[in-house]
């Protein structure tokens, strides 16, 4: 899977028969690189992964690239990000649309910035702990249209950013306190 590897980068290249990867399977297989705190990780294929359950879960790395990386037939992105260190996480092509559960998706992640608004949520079920934890200095959720979720038990639960933007979340129906965001 691994298809280059320089000091500074390595590149994963997942094939469109692959349906499942391990959780913690990039912190595996990073584990032992020396650049660490200048990494950059990029990703590309994907198509066949239905889950992303953990998949980049304790990465510590400069830069998570995920611009090439294709997510359209994942159903669940839960804990994929949980645990991680990284300054800039791209995710500009992230496709969303198909995802059921994205709870606890960047807990417990330390980055610059979450600009998470062109994300699809429509078919998102549970965001539960999606951000508990998190520091980050904004995370953006404008666009997001949220109607047919249920799960936001502490979505934002002790979370450390200092701007939240949340234009147009939530749909009149639903309801959810987001009031404690600080500790």
């Amino acid at each position: 899977y691994i298809v280059n590897e320089s000091r500074n980068t390595m590149t994963f290249l997942i094939p469109s028969n692959v349906t499942y990867i391990g959780e913690r399977w990039i912190s595996s297989k990073i584990s032992g690189n020396s650049s660490k705190g200048s990494l950059i990780i990029k990703v590309i294929g994907g198509s066949g992964l239905y889950t992303g359950k953990g998949l980049f879960e304790r990465c510590s790395a400069d830069t998570i690239d995920l611009r090439n990386f294709d997510t359209s037939n994942m159903v669940s992105m839960r804990e994929m990000f949980k645990d991680t260190l990284v300054n800039n996480l791209i995710l500009h092509n992230f496709n969303t649309k198909n995802v059921e559960d994205m709870g606890n998706m960047f807990s417990h992640c330390v980055t610059k910035h979450l600009d998470l608004r062109h994300f699809d949520v429509n078919n998102v079920e549970t965001f539960d702990s999606m951000f508990e934890i998190a520091t980050a200095v904004n995370i953006n959720l404008s666009n997001w249209k949220v109607k047919n979720s249920y799960g936001f038990n502490l979505m934002f639960f002790c979370c450390k950013s200092k701007k939240i933007i949340l234009n147009d979340f939530l749909d009149e129906s639903v309801k959810i306190d987001i009031s404690d965001n600080s500790s």
